[in-house]
């Protein structure tokens, strides 16, 4: 059993649990560090919400957060900002998103590939 990422009582993204609570964590930590709401909101113990306007600030946001030239910090945000980047291209595929590293948009779609459902892409 794992989580279940929607919108709207879509699913677009189901990882294990393992997975989920990680990612989730990580994603609590950088909206502390930022102070903004990601814009993924827990609606029952397993079922997380994504608010596309919300989460289009939050990683506009990171964006800021990881231009940086402290290695271990860019290094430290990818994985967590590369997830967020893919859920926000699932559901609003045409979101402008900045980014200081190309190659992480590049990851995105391909991490969407397969395992995130694109919204209006049936």
């Amino acid at each position: 059993m794992g989580y279940i990422f929607e919108k709207n009582d879509v699913t677009v993204w189901s990882p294990s649990l393992d997975v989920a609570r990680l990612f989730l964590a990580s994603v609590r930590q950088l909206e502390q560090q930022v102070h903004l709401p990601s814009g993924l909101a827990e609606t029952m113990s397993d079922t997380i919400e994504i608010d596309p306007n919300l989460l289009l600030e939050f990683v506009r946001t990171l964006f800021l957060t990881s231009n940086t030239s402290n290695q271990s910090l860019s290094i430290l945000l990818h994985g967590p900002i590369v997830h967020l980047i893919a859920l926000l291209y699932a559901v609003m595929p045409s979101a402008q998103v900045p980014t200081v590293q190309e190659k992480w948009n590049e990851e995105a779609k391909s991490l969407m590939r397969g395992r995130i459902k694109i919204l209006g892409a049936e």
